[in-house]
């Protein structure tokens, strides 16, 4: 049985998954960062991964340093994670991701 096949004006839309597929993943930098700042493990990519401004961050909805204030806004995080802290992350992981 022949399978239909799709032509170039049927395609809409491809999408592509970059971080830790494309690119290495920003978990493991994050995950030094919480060593080296004494936070607890896992606690800041847990707080990105719930938050409703990553997402927004991801679509370029908003900028980093938007994102790295509304983070602090949004309560996710935990105690003593500041703005200059996420602003680092995002330093780091800006350099870190490069293809695989």
């Amino acid at each position: 049985r022949m399978l239909p096949t799709l032509s170039s004006a049927s395609i809409r839309c491809v999408l592509f998954d970059l971080g830790g597929v494309v690119f290495d993943s920003p978990i493991s930098f994050v995950r030094e960062f919480e060593i080296i700042k004494g936070y607890k493990k896992d606690s800041i990519n847990r707080a990105f991964s719930r938050s409703k401004n990553w997402k927004k961050l991801e679509e370029g909805k908003i900028g980093q340093d938007e994102f790295c204030e509304r983070m602090i806004l949004e309560g996710l995080l935990s105690k003593g994670v500041t703005v200059s802290d996420l602003r680092q992350i995002m330093r780091g992981i800006s350099s870190v991701m490069r293809p695989r």
